[in-house]
């Protein structure tokens, strides 16, 4: 929704900074909305930019002794605040340690932020409207910049390609890939591999009517044409180590759960952030 809303917006701003009259009003009608309208909001935006600079050099003056960590999913506080149900739940967990690794990003939002709103304000007030979007354009370009080389540095946590890589490098289409927990926690994992397996991961979930418990998947499970991906714990446990190669993906307190399921039967592959990887027999 936000390239429309963005183009909206700037409809409005630009009608604004042109004084039009409303679509249809006679030749001479006043404007739909003053130029008072933009300087007020270029006030607020003035404002939030100062208190938000301040809020990050005050996170860049309390990690200036602390070490850069490459990961910074293992220097996360894991507070589990709404149990991770709410959009901005993990930005609790954020430590000092963790912010040791964002400075870049940090400095670059920082600095963006202190000069760019305000100045923007100050050419709002003198009347200088065009030069003034422009300030808001190259303020939010580099917000933007700062945003993405902080993404990239959350990637350990946020995203599985790297184990999604190994599973590739090291296993063959005949191997099983099996998620303990929801599907979300492991669809990047599923997503870069479903073309090598050609056929779907299985969950540690159960499926329609087991134990009064339910996945976002529990709607297809109930049809009676409906793939048998989903396992107990018991299905889990009697199938490990048989057949086919399996390979199980946990994450944050799921893995404690494998690892006491599967206690000494498991391989671990490879762990990253809040992430393991494990498999039940050997690598050749």
């Amino acid at each position: 929704m936000w390239p429309p809303l963005v183009i909206l917006i700037a409809g409005v701003v630009a009608g604004i900074e042109e004084e039009r009259a409303p679509v249809g009003a006679p030749q001479g009608s006043k404007p739909l909305l003053s130029t008072a309208w933009l300087t007020g909001a270029q006030g607020t935006f003035a404002v939030v930019g100062v208190l938000s600079a301040v809020v990050l050099g005050w996170g860049l003056w309390e990690s200036r002794h602390l070490p850069y960590v490459d990961d910074v999913g293992t220097l996360l506080a894991h507070r589990r605040v709404g149990d991770y149900t709410l959009a901005m739940s993990h930005l609790f967990d954020l430590t000092f340690s963790a912010f040791a690794a964002l400075r870049l990003p940090a400095i670059l939002a920082a600095i963006a932020l202190l000069i760019g709103p305000a100045l923007g304000w100050l050419l709002r007030v003198k009347g200088k409207h065009l030069a003034s979007t422009i300030s808001v354009a190259l303020t939010m370009a580099v917000f933007l910049i700062a945003a993405h080389i902080a993404f990239a540095r959350f990637d350990p946590m946020l995203g599985s390609k790297r184990m999604a890589d190994t599973i590739l490098a090291k296993a063959t289409p005949a191997d099983t890939i099996i998620i303990y927990g929801e599907q979300s926690e492991g669809s990047s994992i599923i997503f870069y591999t479903h073309h090598f397996f050609g056929k779907p991961a299985m969950f540690v979930y159960p499926r329609c009517g087991q134990h009064g418990e339910g996945s976002p998947l529990l709607w297809g499970s109930c049809y009676p044409d409906a793939p048998d991906i989903f396992l107990s714990t018991e299905k889990l446990s009697s199938i490990w180590g048989k057949g086919e190669r399996k390979w199980l993906f946990a994450q944050d307190l799921n893995q404690l759960k494998a690892e006491s399921l599967l206690a000494g039967r498991l391989i671990q592959v490879q762990s990253v952030a809040d992430k393991a990887l494990w498999t039940d027999r050997p690598l050749p």
